[in-house]
């Protein structure tokens, strides 16, 4: 059974937000702990909180615990940057949060509420989640007193159910206090580690936030060396102190601006490793703050829906590109209308875009994106992405809303996939901003700075088809999807020189069933539709003639 861990009822006085964080952590353990079964030599589930302050620093950060249970899920006495993950606040106050909450064995009566009052609590969550260094002055302690001291106090955000146990975990980012003076605006990074069992394929991200968030981004580090180069705790965003968001190894996985949930499509996923850094990017506004003190607490809850990555899966991997303009100027009072091109433009490869979105701060007034042609003014090809429409999650454009929404802009989803040939195409912003003040807006991270940024979510081959099924040789890439088709079917090409083609269909005694098209196409990528030709059960061959050279795929109707 384990010990009871006891503490006083005193509250603490209110502390002076010079002293260094970890000594009032310290003196909180040492002055309201009196039970033996904290102490480092009485139990093999001990707490540890005996000895000198850095011996005790010692033996709890990032330290694993005594208790068998603790260590079966994965978690450290004190796991820096992760409260939530930290044994240590778990049996100190296990009733702050119900992330915090202990199976029955673990969380007896007789420690429950039986110590630390809530503001104490909350500065050991605090120290662990800004880093839990041993010598600096980490949290403001007198915005945690505001806070749990306004009767009115705002409510923390509701917490969504967590997936099941083996289906995916949940990542909880915060509380983080922001003041509330009607334009105060924060914006953080938190380094967060994630282990699985195995590899893992992710198929849906949900992200669930505070209404006032600004934006949340979700990075991945490319491994634990990027992960262990990037400093711990909170990294305050500002420019002023050199740092930003997009620092460090890393990769976009999922952006968010308000909370909604992105279920990738069958036979796709995100593939993540067995141990998994992430970065997590939170811009928070607290603009309509309520109560006395106005300090309003965000949380960001981040459910990721994961199955094993077998070496033997033909899950296709979903990657993401965050394009963003660093160099962005708009002189004042002036309408700017600038292009900005993703930097891939002009690589080897075929995107298959699954969904795309956009973001400015509030001068933005108009949002677009093409794909890229040469020898179009600006570059500007084919329209994909209107920020002024809404868009449906099954690819169906919704209504015209008359405006760009910059606080809540559009999420494309393209479906089927949309093919851009990045060898001679890729993808151009078009983006309008209004500058009605004074002053010279430059790129920045608050919202009276601005921002030309646009990200999409893509896969190099599609669902359906195998690296067998799609074929390269000289300037043509051919490929028939989905493989087997029922009623619909796509015959794809790839074309890296101007030619004339002529696509046809033959069955297994060579007689030709349908012709598809036959057009003198410039480089690019084209498609044609098979499901109107009315195709019966069985196998044929698609045969693509390019300038007098054949190539034939197999593909079968079900």
């Amino acid at each position: 059974m384990f010990k009871k861990l006891l503490f006083a009822v005193l509250l603490m006085p209110v502390t002076v937000f010079a002293q260094n964080t970890y000594d009032l952590v310290y003196n909180t353990l040492n002055t309201k702990c009196s039970n033996a079964a904290c102490h480092s030599a009485s139990s093999a589930e001990a707490l540890k909180f005996d000895g000198t302050p850095g011996a005790v620093y010692s033996a709890l950060v990032n330290q694993l615990p005594g208790s068998s249970a603790a260590l079966a899920r994965g978690e450290k006495l004190v796991w820096v940057n992760q409260p939530y993950e930290s044994y240590l606040l778990k049996k100190a106050a296990s009733w702050l949060d119900t992330d915090l909450d202990l199976p029955a064995a673990e969380a007896d009566a007789a420690h429950v509420n039986a110590g630390l009052s809530n503001i104490e609590a909350e500065f050991i969550r605090q120290w662990i989640m800004y880093g839990a260094a041993q010598s600096s002055v980490l949290i403001d302690t007198n915005i945690i007193h505001a806070y749990y001291n306004d009767t009115a106090r705002a409510a923390f955000y509701p917490k969504p159910a967590k997936p099941a146990p083996g289906t995916g975990k949940q990542v909880h980012m915060g509380p983080i206090f922001v003041p509330g003076t009607g334009t105060t605006e924060m914006e953080f990074c938190l380094k967060h580690e994630l282990d699985f069992d195995t590899d893992v394929e992710v198929n849906a991200t949900e992200g669930n936030m505070n209404p006032q968030s600004h934006h949340f981004l979700l990075f991945r580090f490319d491994d634990s060396a990027s992960a262990a180069a990037m400093s711990n705790g909170m990294r305050r965003i500002l420019l002023t102190s050199g740092n930003s968001s997009f620092d460090g190894n890393k990769a976009l996985s999922s952006a968010w601006q308000t909370s909604q949930t992105y279920t990738l499509p069958t036979q796709t996923a995100f593939f993540w490793p067995k141990k998994t850094f992430l970065d997590l990017n939170y811009h928070m506004k607290n603009y309509t703050a309520p109560g006395t003190s106005g300090v309003q607490p965000f949380d960001f809850y981040l459910n990721v829906a994961t199955t094993p990555h077998l070496p033997t899966s033909n899950t296709i991997e979903m990657k993401t590109k965050l394009v963003n303009n660093p160099g962005l100027i708009i002189f004042p009072h002036s309408t700017a209308e600038l292009p900005y091109a993703d930097n891939d433009n002009g690589s080897n490869e075929t995107r298959y875009v699954w969904m795309m979105s956009s973001h400015t701060h509030k001068y933005g007034t108009a949002y677009n994106l093409y794909t890229y042609d040469g020898n179009l003014h600006n570059g500007y090809g084919d329209t994909i992405y209107n920020g002024n429409y809404e868009y449906d999650p099954s690819g169906a454009t919704l209504f015209d809303r008359g405006y760009y929404d910059w606080e809540h802009p559009s999420v494309k989803y393209f479906v089927p996939q949309y093919p851009i040939n990045f060898a001679t195409s890729g993808v151009v912003a078009q983006t309008t901003w209004n500058n009605t003040g004074g002053n010279l807006i430059h790129f920045g991270y608050t919202t009276a700075d601005e921002m030309q940024l646009f990200y999409y979510m893509y896969t190099t081959r599609l669902a359906g088809t195998t690296a067998v099924n799609d074929v390269k040789t000289g300037d043509v890439k051919f490929t028939v999807y989905p493989n087997p088709m029922t009623d619909q079917g796509t015959l794809m090409y790839t074309l890296d020189n101007a030619a004339t083609v002529k696509a046809t269909v033959v069955n297994v005694t060579g007689s030709e069933v349908a012709t598809l098209k036959e057009e003198r196409n410039q480089a690019g990528t084209y498609t044609m539709d098979m499901g109107s030709k009315g195709l019966a059960k069985g196998i044929y061959f698609a045969r693509l003639n390019v300038d007098g050279a054949t190539y034939t795929r197999k593909f079968v109707v079900q």
